[in-house]
């Protein structure tokens, strides 16, 4: 198991809350590569990864960290991600 996943589900602390995919954009599209399909996978079988980080915009959230992540959510098709606000 890498290093960006868990065996558990992460805490969700006073920083981090869930929020909809579809509420968040990127800046530039990310290349789809091994990492992202093995996050994907984890995802499917119920596995959690940590949250990723955004910054809240005028027309909604941007990733600053955890791209990879994020495009693993939408794969999947996960309504929510759980992220941590800058």
């Amino acid at each position: 198991m890498s290093s960006h996943t868990r065996r558990t589900n992460p805490v969700i602390s006073n920083k981090s809350k869930l929020i909809p995919v579809n509420t968040i954009r990127i800046n530039r599209e990310y290349e789809v590569n091994p990492k992202t399909f093995e996050i994907a996978k984890y995802l499917e079988i119920g596995g959690a990864v940590e949250p990723i980080l955004v910054v809240k915009g005028s027309k909604g959230y941007t990733v600053r960290d955890g791209h990879h992540r994020y495009t693993a959510h939408r794969l999947v098709g996960l309504r929510d991600i759980l992220v941590v606000f800058k």
